[in-house]
């Protein structure tokens, strides 16, 4: 039930509005199966490449429902053909990767699979055409993961993989025209071979292998000494809980490759600073804000020049992601989506080719390929809750700053909004979001004629009269919303060239961290047009 008295005090124009740093916009099913939901631990994989010579990235994905890997054509302008079969001859394929193997010019596609213990290539024929399944090994036991990499330096991409049950690590020699030799074993000292990629950790030229064994609970790599041959481990860490996923980045921008990885067990994301010479640095948590997470990918997701990192988690549904900050420093989880039912994997790529990085995942219990479009932020955020402004939160709860959030809430972080759709009057399709609020708890949008910026409950009033009282927005289980009304409507908004401000007083209460029950967002002012 709403409490009466926090709606008779917006409606004196108490708000604060919003801007994130980027938004994503609503899901967009690529491809769906009607069947019997599928148990959460049998999920979905998702890839992107050009597999046609288009120019645009199309996707590949496994289907549980019949244990295939499929493509769909990317059309243009965020548009997909149907599901094309690329081979049904996989137990519970696992992982996905892309590379030209054979040196033709196009990308051909490498996978594994659990049940029948494979990893294998299928040769792209031309025009997104694939040839028949070809079996680089069947030793994999629970093959897991597979990558590809010059690991002899011999100018051919060589293929890596990971499997669970014999904790293997190991790699196949490319000998070209697409022939492989035989399993090459790195690592096999305990169960739960989980992941594996290569690059160059100690930059002396050559691709190193890192890994990670989900029952030892150990991210490691291995020196390439050259022509095919790998020193002893070198441990990262043993800070992981069943570690899933490992992968490089410079996080932290000084020019090296650091380490990143995640880990269901304790739902971490973490990362592991590079000091030089194939040294690494103590764990620096991400985020522990996603419930059993199983997919995870590093991309430059606004565009700031560094690299963020995305994640998908299977007991809350979430597709979210989180914000270098720079220096190595990472913002709050911020969601995309709660509409992918068991979130399994997630990938960034340019999907309707305008410059930026979209967001593509898969989702296991409605077996969806869905993506969302990265749009660029509408309107101008002010008023945060950092005390950029001069204005310093009421009771020293200022948010970090440089994230555009509101004053720090009972949750340990400001709420900010969001916007999807254009400030255009005759469009009539602005959509306000709120992220990072109080979970379960009622809100009041706001919007203002004039500017504010001044201590108030647990926060601070960005806006100021004449005030309009938009809409109550209930929060969910993750402290979001989204406005629902027409905004330019409910705010009487004049026409094209009026500017307003905008912001969500949200209740806090019981645990308030100034004590008064309510806080608010961070202010947005939108130019309409």
């Amino acid at each position: 039930m709403i409490d009466t008295r926090f709606i008779t005090l917006a409606t004196l124009g108490v708000l604060a509005s919003v801007a994130a740093a980027q938004d994503f916009g609503s899901q967009r099913v690529i491809s769906d199966t009607l069947g019997a939901p599928v148990p959460k631990y049998y999920g979905n994989e998702v890839h992107a490449a050009d597999l046609d010579g288009d120019g645009d990235a199309d996707v590949i994905s496994t289907r549980i429902v019949d244990s295939t890997i499929v493509w769909q054509e990317n059309l243009g302008a965020g548009q997909f053909g149907p599901l094309q079969l690329i081979t049904a001859a996989v137990l519970s394929p696992t992982s996905l990767f892309t590379a030209d193997l054979d040196a033709d010019g196009d990308l051909d596609l490498l996978s594994t699979s659990w049940w029948d213990d494979k990893v294998a290539w299928y040769e792209n024929l031309g025009g997104g055409t694939f040839g028949a399944q070809q079996v680089i090994s069947e030793r994999a036991n629970a093959a897991a993961c597979v990558h590809a990499a010059d690991l002899d330096g011999d100018g051919d991409p060589d293929v890596l993989s990971a499997s669970a049950f014999d904790g293997k690590i190991a790699w196949h020699e490319n000998f070209g025209g697409g022939q492989f030799g035989p399993q090459r074993v790195l690592e096999s000292s305990s169960v739960g071979g989980r992941s594996v990629f290569a690059d160059d950790l100690d930059g002396d030229g050559d691709n190193d292998v890192v890994y990670a064994i989900s029952n030892s609970h150990t991210v490691a790599w291995r020196e390439n000494l050259g022509g095919g041959a790998f020193s002893a481990e070198n441990l990262i860490t043993h800070d992981v809980i069943y570690p899933n996923t490992v992968a490089g980045a410079d996080f932290d921008g000084d020019g090296d490759l650091d380490v990143f990885s995640f880990s269901n067990g304790d739902e971490k994301f973490a990362w592991y600073e590079n000091l030089g010479g194939g040294v690494f640095g103590p764990q620096r948590v991400i985020s522990t804000s996603a419930l059993d997470p199983w997919g995870s990918f590093i991309a430059d997701l606004d565009g700031d020049g560094d690299p963020d990192v995305l994640s998908a988690s299977r007991d809350d549904d979430k597709i979210a992601w989180y914000e270098n900050l720079g220096a190595g420093q990472f913002g709050p989880q911020r969601i995309i989506s709660t509409e992918a039912r068991v979130a399994y994997d997630v990938v960034a790529v340019d999907l309707d080719g305008d410059g930026d990085l979209d967001v593509l995942s898969a989702s296991a219990e409605d077996e969806k390929i869905a993506w969302y479009e990265n749009v660029p932020p509408i309107g101008t955020p002010y008023c945060f809750g950092d005390g950029t402004d001069g204005t310093d939160c009421p009771c020293g709860n200022n948010s970090r700053v440089g994230l555009g959030e509101g004053c720090r809430n009972s949750e340990g972080y400001g709420a900010l909004l969001g916007v999807t759709g254009s400030a255009s009057i005759a469009a009539d399709d602005l959509v306000i979001r709120v992220m990072q609020a109080r979970p379960g708890q009622p809100s009041i949008l706001v919007q203002g004629a004039a500017l504010n910026s001044s201590p108030f409950r647990d926060g601070k009033l960005c806006v100021s009269t004449p005030t309009e009282r938009l809409e109550v927005i209930l929060l969910n289980t993750h402290g979001a919303g989204s406005s629902a009304g027409s905004i330019a409507t409910e705010g009487s908004v004049p026409g094209p060239g009026a500017t307003r401000h905008y912001q969500l007083w949200y209740r806090d209460p019981i645990v308030s961290v100034c004590g008064s029950g309510s806080n608010l967002t961070s202010g947005l002012t939108i130019d309409w047009i």
